[in-house]
C-alpha cells in the first residue's frame, strides 16, 4: 500500500514538474522559426539577400527575450508609474517598454481630449514579465484587467470607458450588451446635435467588427510593437541576422514592379490586402483598430508580407545618409534642440492612411521612440 501511494505521489510530482518545464520551454526555446524568402538584387547597388517573410511576432520576440535574459544580454529595469517598464541591452540602450500603452493624444490640437480621438486599448504592449520567475510571456487578453486602462487618474486624458469598445463586451457590466449597436471604425460623427455622445454606438476596427476579443494564439502572431531601435537591432544581433536597409525594404516592397505604389499582391491598397486604417482621411476621425496576425493578407510577388501595413519597421539606415524621408517634428533630433540619434523607418502600419503606406514613404525617427505601431523584420546573408 505504501509503495502504491509513493508511486502515485512521485507520478503526480513528475507530471507537475514536466508541465512546468514545458511551460517554461515554450517561452525560452530557440527562436521560433523565422521564414525567409530570397530577394534578387537589382544588378547594380543591391545584392541578393534573404528577407523575413513577416514582421517579427510577439511570440518570436518573447523567445528572444528569455534567451537573452538567460545569457545576461539584457536587463529589466524597475517599473516607473503605470506605463513605463523598460528592457535594456548590455550597453544600457532602451529596447522595449513592456508597459507601453495605446497612444492618448489630442489629435486635432484644440486643447481638448475628445472621445473620437481615443485609440483602442488593445494597442498596449502584449508582452509581460514575471519578475518572480524571471520569465517573459505573451499576454493573454482574456486575463487582463481592461477596466484599469480607462482610469483617468492612472492614465491622464483618457475620456472613454470600457463600454465604448465592443471587443471588451465580455468585461462590460452585467446587463449591458453590444448587440444592436452601430460599430464605428473611423469617424467623428458620434455626437448628437447637443454635443452628447450617441447612445447606439460602439468602437472597433474595420477588421474586427465581429467584436470578439483576440485570443492568446492570435496575439502571439501579432507583430511585436512598442519596439525601439535597439530592441530591433538586439534581436537581429542575437541571432546573427541584420536589420534591412531602407533600400532593401523598398526594393523588396516593389516585388519586381518598380512602377507599383504599394507592397501588395497587385500594387494597390484596400481593406482586403493591407492592414491599415481602411482608406479613411485622417481629418475625419481616428482609427479604432489594432495589429492583425502577420500574413493576414496575400504576400507581394517576392513572397513578403505586410510591407505596406500592420506595423512600421525599423531599418539599419542612419538618417544622415541621403534620403527623401519625412522629418518628424516631434523628434528633437530632427527639429533642433538637444541632439538625439535618429534612424530611418518605413511607416506603413495599422493606423496609417494610404499615403503613408506607399513603398516610398519613410520617416526620420529617434532611436528611443517606440509606440503602438513600431516593429521590425530581419534579413540574413548567405
Amino acid at each position: 500500500m505504501k509503495k502504491t501511494i509513493l508511486f502515485l505521489v512521485l507520478s503526480i510530482t513528475s507530471m507537475i514538474v514536466l508541465g512546468c518545464k514545458q511551460s517554461v520551454d515554450n517561452q525560452t526555446s530557440d527562436v521560433s522559426v523565422v521564414e525567409f524568402v530570397n530577394v534578387p538584387g537589382d544588378g547594380e547597388i543591391i545584392e541578393p539577400f534573404n528577407m523575413a517573410k513577416t514582421e517579427i511576432t510577439n511570440q518570436q520576440y518573447v523567445v528572444f527575450l528569455n534567451a537573452a535574459l538567460r545569457e545576461n544580454m539584457i536587463t529589466v529595469g524597475s517599473p516607473t508609474g503605470a506605463s513605463s517598464w523598460i528592457v535594456l541591452d548590455v550597453d544600457g540602450n532602451q529596447m522595449l517598454n513592456i508597459l507601453g500603452i495605446r497612444v492618448i493624444k489630442d489629435h486635432d490640437k484644440d486643447g481638448v481630449y475628445e472621445l473620437w480621438e481615443m485609440e483602442n486599448p488593445l494597442n498596449r504592449s502584449m508582452i509581460e514579465y514575471d519578475s518572480d520567475k524571471e520569465l517573459f510571456n505573451v499576454t493573454n487578453p482574456d486575463s487582463v484587467d481592461w477596466e484599469t486602462y480607462f482610469d483617468a487618474a492612472t492614465y491622464p486624458n483618457v475620456v472613454d470607458q470600457i463600454t465604448d469598445w465592443c471587443e471588451f463586451y465580455e468585461f462590460w457590466p452585467a446587463g449591458v450588451t453590444h448587440e444592436g449597436l452601430d460599430v464605428i471604425s473611423f469617424s467623428k460623427d458620434i455626437y448628437n446635435a447637443d454635443g452628447s455622445v450617441k447612445n447606439n454606438i460602439t468602437f472597433a476596427g474595420h477588421l474586427d467588427t465581429n467584436c470578439e476579443l483576440p485570443t492568446l494564439e492570435e496575439v502571439k502572431s501579432w507583430p511585436v510593437n512598442h519596439i525601439q531601435y535597439y530592441g530591433a537591432r538586439g534581436f537581429a544581433d542575437f541571432y546573427g541576422y541584420e536589420l534591412p536597409s531602407l533600400k532593401e525594404l523598398q526594393w523588396a516592397g516593389y516585388g519586381g514592379h518598380e512602377d507599383w505604389i504599394y507592397a501588395t499582391d497587385d500594387g494597390t491598397i484596400n481593406s482586403n490586402n493591407v492592414v491599415y486604417n481602411g482608406g479613411y482621411d485622417r481629418s475625419t476621425g481616428k482609427h479604432k483598430g489594432h495589429p492583425q496576425p502577420v500574413a493576414t493578407f496575400a504576400p507581394n510577388p517576392y513572397g513578403v508580407y505586410d510591407l505596406s501595413g500592420n506595423v512600421a519597421e525599423w531599418t539599419r539606415t542612419e538618417s544622415s545618409e541621403p534620403n527623401n524621408c519625412r522629418q518628424n517634428p516631434a523628434d528633437r533630433g530632427s527639429s533642433g534642440g538637444d541632439s538625439v540619434p535618429t534612424m530611418l523607418r518605413i511607416d506603413g502600419a495599422w493606423p496609417r492612411p494610404d499615403i503613408m503606406c506607399k513603398i516610398s514613404d519613410c520617416i526620420v525617427t529617434e532611436i528611443n521612440r517606440g509606440n503602438d505601431h513600431f516593429g521590425f523584420r530581419v534579413v540574413k546573408r548567405e
